[in-house]
């Protein structure tokens, strides 16, 4: 039987790091994409240079992978830019724009039949946020999901969008203030903030649901 193997797009970040880890214990052979950290293993994919994402895509050309993950995201107060009109332009670019022509490609060419794409969005995409031009990017993205589906095959791709609300030790937790943490943990019957372990958990859970069941799913957490 052939192994199981995942690409996951943005995999510096510490969540898709802790991911990796669970997913090579359990045996299942992983790639991962990397930017500003250099790692032993992975490939390096700069999503804003062209001959990066080239590089990219002739690496990965004759690989085969039963699910691609995106964990690429960047918040507005992350932007190098200061204008408005070119932290949205950025903003969108790496949330969304960017993100979707190269898994577009992927899906083309590296995808096995059936496969699932896993996009790692989030709950300001439905409900809105403080950082507009981010929850209007994860919105876009949410929206592909919902109507990418409809023109495709789903012997070809299945896509998902999950997400989460607001997660503790995250780059949005930690530009926030103790208020808002109080004011998020307030809004979940629990009254406690997600946690990376709770947003992998519910990537496998999506990883090992049948297709049909999810394809085109806006998954709320």
């Amino acid at each position: 039987m052939q192994k199981s193997k995942t690409l996951i797009l943005g995999g510096s970040s510490l969540i898709a790091q802790y991911l990796i880890k669970h997913l090579e214990n359990k045996s299942v052979s992983v790639d991962f994409t990397y930017n500003k950290v250099e790692y032993k293993s992975g490939f390096r994919l700069d999503i804003n240079n062209k001959q990066s994402v080239e590089d990219f895509m002739e690496i990965v050309s004759k690989n085969q992978y039963d699910c691609i993950i995106n964990f690429i995201g960047k918040l507005s107060k992350q932007s190098i830019y200061t204008d408005e009109s070119e932290i949205l332009e950025d903003i969108m670019k790496i949330n969304f724009t960017s993100v979707i022509s190269i898994v577009e490609r992927l899906i083309k060419r590296n995808l096995l039949n059936n496969g699932k794409v896993i996009f790692l969005s989030s709950i300001s995409g439905i409900e809105g946020s403080y950082d507009a031009n981010y929850a209007a990017a994860k919105a876009a993205l949410n929206m592909y999901v919902k109507s990418r589906v409809r023109s495709l095959d789903s012997n070809l791709a299945n896509l998902i969008a999950i997400c989460p609300t607001l997660i503790e030790d995250s780059a949005m937790y930690k530009s926030m203030g103790e208020g808002e943490w109080v004011t998020h943990k307030n809004k979940r019957a629990n009254g406690k903030l997600l946690t990376f372990r709770d947003v992998i958990l519910k990537i496998l859970e999506v990883i090992n649901t049948e297709s049909k069941l999810i394809n085109g799913k806006i998954i709320s957490i």
